[in-house]
Parts: C-alpha cells; structure tokens; sequence
C-alpha cells in the first residue's frame, strides 16, 4: 500500500520545519488572508460553479496555512505527509490536504495557537463512542453562525416574525455548560424569539407547553434529538394523546445522526403526532469535530453548503474515488480557527448524489453505513 494512502497518525513532537517552508507558509497565509472570511460572508449558500469553486478554493489555503503555523501537531502531520502550503496550487490539488482520521483524533483536537482565546468547547461523541471535545474561539463561533444563518435564509427558515422555541433536553445546566446551548440557539436566532422553552422528554410535560405555545397562534419551532422526538410521539400515540392543530409555519428541527436507517418512518411518525408535513420536519446533522450544521432540503437531502466539499475515498486504500461511487467520506471545511478540523477523514461509507428534485446544484451526502 502505497505510504500517500496510509491514515496519517499526530506525533506529539513536529520535527523542526526548514525556515523556507515556514516562509512561505507565511507567504500563502498573507496571500489568502480573509478568503474564509468573504466565503462565509456570502449570502448564497448553496452557489455551485467555477468562480464558488475558486472562493473555497482560496479559502482553504488560508486555513491550511493558518494551522500550519499556528498548530504543532498539525505541521507534524503535514511533514509526515511531506504536503505544505503552498502544494494546494487549483481546486483539485484539494484532496491533498492532510486530514485528521476520526480514529486517530486522541478523542479532541488541540487548539491552534496558545489555547488562551477558546471561550467554550463543545462536547460530543463519534459514530464509535469516543468522546471529543471541540475548541471553539470568537472568530470561529462568529463564521458557524453566520454559515447557520445563511443555510436557514437559503431554505426559507429565516423570517422576521416571532416564534416560540421549545428545546427538547435532560438537562438545561448540564448542557450550558457543555456549549450546546450556545450551539441550539444558532437555530433559534433564524427568527425573533417570542418564548424560549426547555422541557424534559416526558410526553405528559411536553404536551402541555405545545398546547400552550399552540394556543398564542404564534408559530412554533421544535428542537431536539430525533430519538427523543421519536420516543415522545410513540409514548404519546400510545395514550391517545391529540395535540390538536398546531399553527401555521410550525417546524421541527430534528438533530439526527447522519445514518439512520429508519429516518424516514420516524420523521413519518414524528410529523403525524404534531399534525405537520413531512417537509416541516428537518433534519440537522454535523460532522464530528467541524460543527458546520447542515440540514435536509425539501426532498429530505443533505446538500454541501458552499463552505464545504467532500471526498469519497477507498476504504482500503483511502484514493479518491469518482462520482457516484460509495466509499469513506472526507469532509473539508474552513470555518475553524480555533482547531485543524478543516479536513475530516470521517467513519461514514456513503457517496455524492447529483440531480436533486430540490432543483439545488451542490451535491447531496447520503449515508449508507459505517466503516468498521
């Protein structure tokens, strides 16, 4: 197996990098400065073509450069991989982008630089369990919610009017201090918040605080775990439960873990317990250790926003694959200062789909599985 295609591993100590690689590290990173900035900036997000391709293109090389110099373990990667800012000369030189492998992430990722501007970290888990912590710094925190906003504007999520919020959660403390708070509330920043709610997953509760919401004729918008939601409208099915008709505009942002078989029975069961279409009800997902949210589109789809693109990658071999066919899945995205989460060889088996009835150009993910 050739060495190119072998999962890199972090080193705790980089070897000492020649002042030439650093001087133009230096070069590529002045060249670049702000391309992420101006990328995220952009209201479409959803633009496809040659000049999007070339912003993202730009983009990535600013970041590259910017963990180079500013993460050590990081540059201990790329000289393991002997690929240096710099090499990334057009949009197809992408690929060659040294990523982090989800198995060898050491269950968090060191911030770049000194650690001292982090102001929360996320806390999660991956597809085997492992826990990861994710640094998250101003700059970073500031282009996830603008990416957010801009996701929900290209979907039709974003609107002036006033809206009860309800977020499903065990433990409202608990999850503060973790930073998924900060994290839910990108979605309630989509409109003006007239309520904010945070219940439990006992469905007695839980009914009670929808009819009340439901009775203001406010819209409403629903947050939590697709297997809570799930639980509550079974238990709730069970007991005879009617919500009665909930009003106008009302949505469901169901978090969702990227492969689930049987996503589209529970979205079927979840819409019938609050009374709503099926396209009301949207899936939300992340990329372990990126936190870039991406959401379903009218025809249930995952598409890359703008400030992402993916890789299929062989399993065995890790080389690129073409289009249409299903292998690992690597994703790149330059949102994160705060960590060198800009390239993700992930755990899911899937491919790129094309030719979405959503009429949307970008590339679809769909997930088949998990490579074990």
């Amino acid at each position: 197996m050739p060495t190119s295609c072998l999962t890199p591993t972090l080193s705790a100590q980089p070897d000492e990098c020649p002042r030439p690689i650093l001087r133009r590290a230096n070069r590529v990173y002045a060249h670049n400065r702000g391309a992420a900035d101006r990328l995220i900036a952009q209201r479409s997000a959803f633009a496809a073509g040659g000049r999007q391709d070339r912003f993202f293109w730009r983009a990535m090389n600013e970041c590259f450069a910017y963990h180079f110099l500013h993460n050590l373990h990081y540059r201990s990667l790329c000289q393991q991989r002997e690929i240096y800012p710099g090499d990334i000369r057009s949009y197809a030189d992408l690929e060659k982008i040294p990523y982090i492998s989800e198995a060898d992430s050491l269950g968090s990722l060191l911030p770049s630089g000194d650690g001292t501007a982090v102001q929360l970290h996320l806390f999660g888990r991956d597809v085997q369990g492992n826990e990861l912590s994710i640094p998250l710094e101003a700059r970073s925190m500031r282009r996830i919610r603008r990416a957010a906003l801009n996701i929900g504007h290209a979907y039709g999520l974003q609107s002036r009017e006033k809206v009860n919020y309800i977020v499903l959660t065990d433990s409202q403390a608990h999850e503060r201090g973790v930073g998924h708070v900060w994290y839910r509330s990108l979605l309630t920043q989509l409109t003006r918040t007239r309520r904010l709610f945070y219940t439990g997953s006992q469905a007695d509760g839980f009914g009670a605080i929808i009819r009340e919401c439901a009775s203001s004729g406010h819209p409403m918008r629903i947050i939590g775990h697709l297997e809570k939601l799930a639980a509550i409208a079974e238990s709730a099915q069970q007991a005879s439960e009617d919500l009665g008709q909930l009003p106008p505009r009302s949505r469901v942002f169901a978090i969702s873990p990227w492969y689930c078989p049987d996503k589209a029975v529970i979205n079927e069961r979840i819409a019938e317990y609050f009374g709503l279409p099926k396209t009301s009800i949207i899936a939300i997902s992340t990329i372990p250790m990126q936190v870039l949210p991406y959401a379903s589109c009218e025809a249930g789809r995952m598409h890359l926003p703008a400030y992402a693109r993916a890789i299929v990658r062989h399993p065995q071999t890790l080389e690129p694959l073409s289009a249409g066919q299903t292998g690992r899945l690597q994703f790149l995205s330059p949102c994160l200062t705060s960590c060198s989460a800009l390239a993700i060889l992930s755990n899911y088996l899937g491919r790129l789909e094309f030719d979405c009835p959503c009429g949307r150009r970008v590339p679809a993910i769909a997930v088949e599985g998990y490579y074990v």
